[in-house]
């Protein structure tokens, strides 16, 4: 169960039970919070981004009335959403986590997805990893058995890189007979992703899961950008009804220097949210004309050939990372499952479509 204290964006404290109850507006902005960190990969830009939105951290009410909490998202505060178990609907009691009473908001995958991008990124400091062996698929590569990252590996002979292989964490930590995957021959994984991407160009079928993903990458982005156009609504007529008041009170000399500061601050989340609204309006105006025939997608797909040829491997690396999720390798069934990251999908579609516009 949840002992109390502040609540957490995303859920509201029940007044008579005080147990957990999901507000789902708040849920909203926390789930496009969570796909932000897993696009962006790092605390800083998705900091800059939320500014750029105006959202805040939680705001609630104490016992006492007094309104507390909505400051700016900082990287600490970001940090401490993205690593509560209890979005997942789990409650950390001392070290252990257990499952909760509470309704979890953010899916287990997208959940462990964020975690194991912040466990990579603790050790590093955020910062880019140098590749030095040409290691492709660093950071997307995961054995499904154990259910943690596989990172890259080599063996020499006289000096020389002999043998480049991506390895089990939990195989290098606990022995190789814990895991079933344990590693794998890092040009034979390379060689099948990248066919398995160009294949998508003259495949029927995966042009077809290509377009049921943007499907419901746009109807997620839909749904989110409805809820947060209704919350900005609800907020920006409050926030405005609270100016007049406090213009009144002004007006009628009961002025007082907490009454000129809450004015102020009111003034200052108007001029943040109003903009967001009308850009929410756009998006949603945006994605109501959103279409891309299949044809289209196969002729901009056969592109990513000679695109990719054309690459150096530092360029290959980052379109894969902009163009896949994660991909899951079971040694023990011998099966490997590509995780498209959907708004990666639609950058290459798109730049391939601008490049022939352009070309033609």
């Amino acid at each position: 169960m949840w002992s109390g204290g502040r609540p957490i964006l995303g859920f509201d404290a029940d007044p008579v039970t005080n147990k957990l109850v999901t507000n789902h507006e708040e849920a909203q902005r926390v789930r496009a919070i969570f796909r932000l960190y897993a696009e962006y990969g790092s605390l800083l830009p998705v900091v800059q981004e939320l500014s750029r939105r105006g959202w805040r951290n939680k705001r609630h009410t104490n016992r006492q009335g007094i309104a507390k909490g909505g400051a700016e998202f900082t990287r600490t505060s970001l940090w401490h959403l993205l690593s509560n178990p209890l979005l997942a609907g789990m409650v950390r009691h001392h070290k252990a986590v257990y499952p909760g009473e509470h309704e979890a908001i953010i899916d287990e995958v997208l959940y462990k997805r964020v975690q194991t991008i912040m466990e990579r990124n603790s050790g590093n400091g955020g910062r880019e990893v140098k590749n030095r062996h040409g290691s492709i698929l660093r950071g997307l590569l995961q054995c499904t058995p154990c259910g943690c990252a596989m990172t890259p590996s080599y063996s020499c002979k006289n000096g020389r890189v002999k043998y480049r292989y991506y390895c089990c964490i939990a195989a290098q930590k606990k022995g190789w007979a814990t895991c079933p995957s344990k590693s794998v021959p890092a040009g034979q994984m390379e060689q099948f992703v990248v066919e398995r991407i160009k294949s998508i160009g003259s495949d029927p079928g995966l042009q077809q899961e290509v377009m049921e993903i943007l499907g419901r990458h746009h109807e997620e982005e839909r749904e989110a950008l409805v809820a947060e156009e209704r919350l900005l609504d609800r907020e920006i007529k409050r926030w405005t009804q609270e100016a007049r008041n406090l213009v009144g009170q002004i007006k009628a000399d009961e002025v007082g220097t907490l009454v000129t500061g809450r004015l102020a601050e009111v003034q200052e989340r108007l001029a943040q949210e109003t903009p967001r609204l009308a850009h929410v309006r756009q998006e949603l105006a945006r994605q109501a004309e959103w279409a891309i025939p299949a044809e289209t997608v196969a002729r901009a797909l056969e592109r990513f050939d000679p695109l990719w040829q054309a690459m150096t491997m530092v360029e290959r690396q980052k379109l894969l990372q902009l163009l896949i999720e994660r991909i899951e390798y079971d040694g023990k069934q011998g099966s490997v499952t590509i995780i498209f990251r959907p708004s990666g999908l639609e950058s290459l579609l798109t730049e391939s479509l601008a490049t022939k516009e352009t070309a033609a």
